[in-house]
Formats: C-alpha cells, sequence, structure tokens
C-alpha cells in the first residue's frame, strides 16, 4: 500500500489542485463566457483521467478475477479517452480566441472521428491486444499501437498550438506561453513515462499546464469585458486608481477617450448584432493600434479609454494617428455594411489639478464630448 500511495501521490495532489481551480470558477457566477465553460470541461475530463489512471495503477498485479476485469476496463476506458483533453483543450482554444466560435456539425465529426477510432481500438484491446495487453497475471503492458493513440493526441495538440500562434499578436508573452503550456509540458512528460515505465507523468503535466493557464489566462477573464475582450470598467477604475497613488514626475501617463461615432445609427439601422460586432472591430482595430504596455478598457457602451505612458502630446497624437490608420485599412478591407469612425479627448494627467481617477475621466470624457460636438458642426 505505501508503495501505491507513493505512485499516486502526484495524481492525488493534481486532483486536488483542480478540483480548487473548478470550485474557484463556479464562484465567478457573472462570467458566463463560453471560454469558461470551454475551460471547465476540460477541468472535468482531466479529472477524470486522473482519477481513471490512479484506479489502474491500484488494481494492475492485483490477483482476483474482479481486479482483472477491472484492469481490462479501466484501462480500456484512460486510453480510448487519451485524445479527448487536448480536443477539449482546442475547442477551449476556439472559444477564447473566438468568441462568436459556432462551428456545424461536420466540424464535430471531423474533430471528434479519430477518438471515436482509438476508443473503439481501446475496447477491443483486451480481445485482440491492440493498444495493450493483461497477462494472466493480471499485469498490464503496452502493446506496437500504444503510439498510435499519442499520435492522434500529439496531433490536436499541436493543431491548436498553430491556432495559437496564428492569433499571437492578440497575447502578451506570458498569455502566450500559458496557452502553449498544454502542448509541451504533457509532450515531455508523455515522452518519459513512454521511455520509463513506472512514472506518472502525463496527467500530472497536463494538472500543471492547466493550473499555469488558470493562473495566467483564465482567472484574468473576470477582469475582461464579455464582448471586446478588452479590459472592463473595473478593471479600468483600478488600474487609474494605481497609477494615479504611485504618480511622480518619471512615471507620467495619458488617458484617452474615445468614441465611436453615429454607433446607434449602426444599431439602428442594421440591427443589435451587427452593432455588437462593430463593437469588436472597433476594439480589436484598438488593439491592433496601440502598444503592449498600454492599456485599454471598455468604459461602457461604445465608448473606450486608452491608459499610456506619456508625458507629451506629440505621442498621443501619433497613437491616435496609427488608430485612424488602422480603421481606414478596416474600412477599405471589411464587408460590413457600416464604416467605423471615433471622436475622442485626451489629457495627461497633472497632479497639480488634485484630481481623483472618476474626476480626471469625467474630465477627459468632456474633452471627448466637445470634439465630438465640433466635429458634427463642421459636417
Amino acid at each position: 500500500m505505501v508503495d501505491f500511495i507513493r505512485q499516486i501521490d502526484l495524481n492525488v495532489f493534481s486532483m486536488m489542485m483542480m478540483m480548487t481551480i473548478l470550485f474557484a470558477l463556479n464562484e465567478q457566477k457573472f462570467n458566463r463566457s463560453k471560454s469558461k465553460s470551454a475551460f471547465k470541461r476540460l477541468l472535468i475530463g482531466i479529472l477524470v483521467m486522473l482519477v481513471l489512471d490512479i484506479v489502474t495503477w491500484y488494481v494492475d498485479g492485483k490477483s482476483g478475477d474482479i481486479y482483472r476485469m477491472m484492469n481490462f476496463v479501466t484501462n480500456s476506458i484512460l486510453l480510448g479517452l487519451t485524445p479527448l483533453p487536448p480536443i477539449l483543450w482546442l475547442l477551449y482554444i476556439s472559444n477564447l480566441i473566438q468568441k462568436d466560435f459556432n462551428p456545424g456539425k461536420r466540424y464535430y465529426v471531423y474533430l471528434f472521428a479519430p477518438l471515436g477510432i482509438i476508443m473503439l481500438m481501446s475496447v477491443c484491446s483486451p480481445f485482440t491486444g491492440w493498444i495493450f495487453t493483461v497477462s494472466p497475471d493480471n499485469i498490464y503492458s503496452r502493446q506496437p499501437l500504444f503510439n498510435l493513440m499519442n499520435l492522434f493526441s500529439f496531433s490536436y495538440a499541436a493543431y491548436g498550438s498553430v491556432i495559437i500562434l496564428r492569433n499571437r499578436k492578440k497575447y502578451k508573452k506570458t498569455k502566450l506561453f500559458s496557452l502553449l503550456s498544454f502542448m509541451f509540458l504533457p509532450l515531455i512528460g508523455g515522452i518519459f513515462q513512454i521511455l520509463f515505465y513506472g512514472l506518472i507523468l502525463y496527467w500530472n503535466s497536463l494538472a500543471l499546464s492547466m493550473i499555469i493557464m488558470y493562473l495566467n489566462v483564465q482567472s484574468k477573464e473576470v477582469n475582461l469585458d464579455y464582448l471586446t475582450d478588452v479590459n472592463s470598467r473595473k478593471s479600468l477604475d483600478n488600474h487609474l486608481n494605481k497609477r494615479i497613488l504611485s504618480f511622480n514626475s518619471n512615471n507620467k501617463f495619458a488617458v484617452i477617450m474615445i468614441d465611436i461615432d453615429k454607433f446607434k445609427e449602426i444599431n439602428d439601422k442594421y440591427g443589435h448584432k451587427a452593432g455588437d460586432r462593430a463593437l469588436v472591430n472597433f476594439a480589436e482595430s484598438l488593439k491592433n493600434s496601440i502598444r503592449n504596455n498600454d492599456f485599454i478598457a471598455r468604459y461602457g457602451g461604445d465608448e473606450f479609454v486608452i491608459v499610456m505612458d506619456c508625458d507629451s502630446r506629440t505621442a498621443i497624437d501619433r497613437s491616435i494617428l496609427r488608430i485612424k490608420k488602422t480603421l481606414e485599412q478596416f474600412n477599405r478591407e471589411s464587408r460590413e455594411p457600416y464604416k467605423l469612425d471615433f471622436s475622442y479627448g485626451y489629457s495627461i494627467y497633472d497632479e497639480k489639478q488634485m484630481l481623483d481617477a472618476d474626476h480626471f475621466v469625467d474630465y477627459v470624457d468632456q474633452l471627448m464630448y466637445d470634439y465630438k460636438k465640433n466635429k458634427q458642426t463642421m459636417t
């Protein structure tokens, strides 16, 4: 029993961590995003695999028909479902990157077909010995087609990594490496587990990657605006309060308030779904125009706020010019029935004004409305 406990102690620890994260996600009742649901399914999938892995280690080598039958059944399920976590991870990545991800039935047929093949081969293995065998002494051993299962799993993980790398401009390095950890940590753990039978590393490597993704990706989603995937109003308040509290002459910053022109007309003429797409497209244009260390948030409705390190109006004007050029490119290439334009106001924070975060944003907001009013008068 002591040897068994030593073998599965990592699995038990990983299960405890997975359950802790699952509990934390359930507490986030206000976050109903598809990526959260996909992340929970992935967590539950890994939890199930960890439990099955523990059972297989417990029954292996024990005498008795019941233990031998359990060895067949649990290994058939465990090995047959091995490609499932990479599939669930691929779906999580797709929902995280594409907010309106909604593929057709054919996509799911292609996605799960290899899993069905592996599951069938695994279930048949007690009779065919394709993937594994169990000796009369109840000793489990791998068979030649065992690595086919690993190949399918690696293929899903590799495809998900390609999707992440194609969208790498959306993420900072920490977030990018966290997402890619699902590919590389299990790969390393799986290689060692294949080379040195008796090591329990693969599922624990997956669990570790889930912890990394939760800490650097999923837990931070609660601070994002669900529709546009930029920071929320609450995050903006926290960020500005910190900047003002730590303000000094070497840490100057500016706030830019931006409002989409004629947004109500887009909603009224083309419908609210088109209006939502306009918000998403506008937010993407902003993200593609600002620097990685700039802070962008949705203030409310069609208003966005950018907080940037800055001590001159020239630097702000350059940022606004980049936004205009990005929107001009979007308007040329987009098939949307509307064109996007914006009004703005900005100010560099000055401690002599003695303004807190709320009053400073209100001040910049008024500058933006003054600009918008003058713009409408001119047109």
